[in-house]
């Protein structure tokens, strides 16, 4: 399962549940910005970094669903352009509030 869970730092919304729960065993990987927590959480091997663009172009989201052959494309963190995001991805285009895999 995979979770994709928002708040960078990790301390509130599910992802300060998830990194506060002792009894959660998934991984938790901080993405890019490491405040203090994310380092404290990385360093105790709580947690791990992976530098990963949350906010890719256009262009570089087709160009790694095409080399993915992704069959579903979900934009997360950036704003959606119904039109121009369906010209460049198609049917993998999933604008659903909830996805099911």
């Amino acid at each position: 399962m995979i979770r994709l869970a928002a708040d960078a730092e990790g301390t509130t919304g599910e992802a300060g549940r998830l990194i506060s729960d002792p009894d959660y065993t998934g991984q938790v990987i901080y993405t890019g910005y490491t405040p203090s927590k994310a380092r404290a959480d990385i360093t105790s091997g709580r947690a791990e970094w992976c530098r990963w663009n949350v906010h890719p172009g256009l262009q570089s989201i087709q160009s790694l669903a095409e080399t993915l052959q992704a069959e579903q494309v979900v934009p997360l963190f950036c704003p959606i352009d119904a039109t121009g995001w369906q010209q460049a991805l198609g049917q993998r285009l999933c604008l659903d509030p909830v996805i099911h895999i």
